[in-house]
């Protein structure tokens, strides 16, 4: 949920508990929400979104913080390149420019053209 710690009800719990279900490693971020470790011993919590990003297949941002307008992509150092963008705040047009492909809610998934990003 953006602007707030409060965590009840939040999309990203039950989509945690869906990747961990299906073996997924999870390493997440909120800039303000202190997860309990009890509820996901198995979640590394980062500092900071690159952090979390950091070695990931996939990148799913569920949440419409304003910070994350401004992810740089030369920061995301991932394995995959795909980004999940479950709010659309990202700036798809910058991250297809940088070599990702960005699936959004509502928008096509766009893909770079070949040979962008290397």
């Amino acid at each position: 949920k953006p602007n707030t710690d409060d965590i009840r009800d939040a999309p990203a719990l039950a989509t945690i508990d869906d990747l961990l279900a299906h073996g997924a490693t999870v390493r997440l971020y909120d800039p303000v929400a202190a997860l309990p470790a009890a509820l996901w011993p198995a979640v590394t919590v980062c500092g900071d979104p690159y952090d979390a990003a950091h070695g990931a297949d996939v990148l799913i941002l569920i949440t419409e913080w304003l910070e994350f307008r401004t992810i740089d992509p030369a920061r995301l150092t991932m394995r995959q390149r795909f980004i999940v963008d479950a709010r659309n705040v990202l700036d798809a047009e910058t991250l297809v420019e940088n070599g990702f492909t960005v699936a959004s809610i509502g928008i096509p998934t766009q893909k770079p053209a070949a040979g962008a990003g290397s």
